[in-house]
């Protein structure tokens, strides 16, 4: 092999080789990118063609090499001919090159490779190269160079754009799956509050029949009492004491009924939730094998909250956890203040919160039965009703609280409470003796259950009112309107909120305040979730009885109502 071009100076067909397909083998094990129908014309002479030509040794230094790479690298082809091919490409990559070279041999003597130059990364070059061969015995290499630096830089570029897309879109990925999530979340918390309204329909309407028939019940015992007391007799009166007490006990069911009603609306105070928390776990655990055992962070805020309600979420939440202890055990409460922050963190509506944290040691709830426990009716109780703590989270809801669950099984159950603080003052209160007060004056009564009124004036009558009766608001505004003319008008009316395929308390109250401007009106239901009877007086009642109606409430009402201006 001569060193100087004038030795090649004819190329003949011997020294002319043209590649018209790259060997698949070497190809898919070294090229970084397929070369499809490349040809190259290997020569050992000066070429006017543009592009870039060498040959070396099988040792890699270099032989010849064209004007056109020696322009390219600032030199003249004489300085250039006798150096090692390797000092032009990058030092990282001279393993890579002698490795694919090994594989060539004269029945694969073509090889291609993408090269950086040296000491500069953004420049490459892709080499077709070809091994020339004497039989068996490796000659020289033959290569044809083409600068790609401007395709690298593209690809570097794509690469670069796919890496930044695959995060944007794992990114985008997460969000989704959150958004998802919570939809998720909105879905099944929409199905629940559906099941809970479709059940207070049903309960709404039971527990105003049945707070009727409480009424009947309640009142008649309430008139027996009385006879007993002025008879003296004493063994009578503890019997029907007892009868009272089973009439609110089935009270409290009604309530746990109207819990589920479509309105549901609490009548607010404010109450020391520590308190309430530890007056119902010494109720719930008397007697039981069960204790609660308290801690507190700080001083605890009252809470905003319907007392009987949010003790009613306590009792089921304690009870169920001293159930799940049958072989006995400590119930852990622990109280804290949730301040803003945290509360916004947890997406409540109001900006601070009374944490509640009830955790027992029992035998937990199961996974799959873990996302139903708030669905009504559904119990891991053989004797359970599934009521429980689908009222509870109704209840915590309707509060604008949250109710949180975790449980594994037998390692026991938490629930957390978050029901809205209060800046006021809790004020103590008295409770007042059971009198009766009596009175005076005349009293127009409408309800249309006819055993229902029947018993109310009984009651009225007992406590030293006249008691007329109507069974719907026509009936109710021609006898008010009859009394009126007769010079004997009714000093106050009590008006059933609702009479099926009639006038209601608030209709039948609009059309006798334009007979009596002065009217003194009293609401009655047993629907207690009703607003009317929570903010009666802005549509015009001077006081509202809750169905079943007791007689000490009933006396001080009308007596509240009425006063002794009347004989």
């Amino acid at each position: 092999m001569g060193q100087e071009s004038s030795a090649y100076s004819k190329p003949d067909e011997n020294n002319i080789r043209t590649m018209s397909a790259i060997s698949t083998g070497t190809f898919a094990a070294f090229a970084q990118k397929p070369l499809v129908n490349v040809q190259v014309d290997f020569c050992r002479a000066d070429d006017p063609r543009p592009g870039i030509y060498a040959c070396s040794d099988p040792d890699l230094n270099l032989t010849f090499i064209n004007d056109v790479w020696a322009r390219h690298l600032q030199k003249s082809p004489h300085e250039l001919v006798g150096m090692n091919a390797l000092e032009f490409i990058s030092a990282d990559q001279h393993f890579r090159l002698k490795q694919v070279l090994e594989f060539l041999n004269p029945l694969n003597p073509v090889c291609v490779l993408e090269l950086q130059f040296d000491k500069d990364s953004t420049k490459w070059g892709r080499w077709v190269i070809r091994a020339v061969y004497d039989r068996s015995e490796l000659l020289e290499y033959q290569g044809s160079f083409e600068d790609i630096s401007e395709i690298k830089r593209k690809e570097l570029q794509l690469e670069r754009d796919r890496l930044e897309l695959e995060k944007i879109v794992e990114a985008r990925t997460i969000e989704l799956q959150k958004e998802i999530a919570r939809s998720k979340m909105m879905e099944e918390e929409l199905l629940r509050r559906e099941k809970l309204e479709s059940l207070g329909i049903l309960a709404s309407g039971i527990a105003h029949d049945f707070n009727n028939i409480l009424t009947i019940i309640s009142g008649n015992n309430s008139l027996a009492g009385i006879i007993s007391e002025e008879k003296g007799d004493y063994e009578a009166l503890e019997l029907l004491d007892e009868v009272q007490r089973g009439v609110m006990q089935a009270r409290e069911l009604t309530e746990q009924l109207m819990t589920f009603s479509r309105g549901g609306i609490p009548v607010i105070e404010t109450v020391s939730i520590e308190s309430l928390v530890r007056e119902v776990s010494g109720f719930v655990l008397r007697g039981s094998n069960v204790r609660a055992v308290f801690s507190a962070s700080g001083q605890i805020w009252p809470a905003e909250i319907d007392r009987g309600q949010i003790g009613q979420v306590f009792h089921n939440i304690i009870l169920n956890a001293a159930q799940s202890m049958p072989g006995g055990g400590n119930i852990e409460i622990y109280m804290s203040n949730i301040m803003p922050e945290t509360a916004a963190a947890l997406a409540l509506v109001e900006e601070k919160y009374v944490q509640i944290v009830i955790k027992d040691h029992g035998t937990g709830i199961a996974s799959e039965d873990l996302g139903n426990i708030f669905v009504p009716y559904f119990s891991t109780k053989e004797k359970g009703h599934g009521l429980g703590l689908a009222m509870a989270y109704s209840i915590v809801k309707k509060h604008s609280g949250m109710i949180i669950v975790n449980s594994e099984p037998g390692l026991g159950t938490t629930f957390e409470i978050y029901l809205p603080a209060s800046d006021n003052i809790i004020i103590e209160q008295v409770t007042a003796a059971k009198v009766n007060l009596s009175g005076h004056g005349r009293l127009l009564v409408m309800d249309d259950d006819r055993v229902v009124r029947n018993t109310l004036g009984k009651m009225i009558r007992q406590l030293g009112y006249v008691a007329d009766l109507s069974s719907d608001g026509g009936e109710t505004i021609q006898m008010y309107m009859e009394a009126m003319q007769a010079g004997i008008p009714y000093h106050a009316v009590i008006l059933d909120l609702t009479v099926p395929g009639g006038m209601g308390a608030k209709e039948t109250l609009q059309k006798l305040l334009k007979l009596d401007g002065n009217i003194k009106a009293i609401v009655s239901s047993g629907y207690s979730s009703d607003d009317l009877l929570v903010n009666y007086m802005n549509y015009g009642f001077c006081a509202a009885i809750q169905k079943p109606v007791q007689i000490e409430c009933l006396s001080r009402v009308l007596y509240d109502t009425i006063g002794l201006d009347y004989s």
